[in-house]
């Protein structure tokens, strides 16, 4: 065949998702609220996981992770895990969050914030395993 008469090239259609990475930096009101902050490398080994597998929770926002300290390294409140897990419920509220407009900064804002209506912070009610109610909140005030 020659070059004239080949077809022309159509390259597959393929989708791939880029991993999310975390650029928001804590502020010193979100510091006085998170108590315990977790890096990656320890997260890492608390799971007895590779990091790549933790930089994958972040990607997946089963978690999220906000740049902290002079290097601007990721951590995650360590509030985030139960028995060296992430939390089952909380994924779900965070897309509720994201779907609703708040970014990686303001999630964490809110989930550490007292709510009177749960008569504790969000993220107490999911470790209590009131996801339910917490995503409803997380409904009503992404909305």
């Amino acid at each position: 065949m020659w070059q004239s008469e080949r077809m022309p090239h159509r390259p597959h259609s393929v989708h791939v998702q880029q991993p999310t990475t975390a650029t928001a930096h804590t502020t010193p009101e979100v510091e006085a609220l998170v108590p315990t902050w977790l890096s990656l490398p320890q997260i890492a080994q608390m799971m007895q996981v590779p990091i790549t597998k933790v930089r994958q929770l972040v990607a997946d926002r089963e978690v999220v992770a906000l740049r902290r300290g002079q290097n601007s390294a990721l951590y995650v409140p360590a509030d985030f895990f139960v028995e060296g897990q992430p939390m089952s419920s909380l994924a779900s509220v965070l897309t509720v969050l994201a779907d609703g407009g708040f970014d990686d900064l303001d999630s964490v804002k809110w989930l550490f914030t007292p709510e009177q209506s749960l008569q504790a912070t969000p993220v107490q009610a999911l470790a209590a395993n009131r996801g339910t109610s917490v995503r409803r909140l997380a409904q009503s005030s992404a909305w």
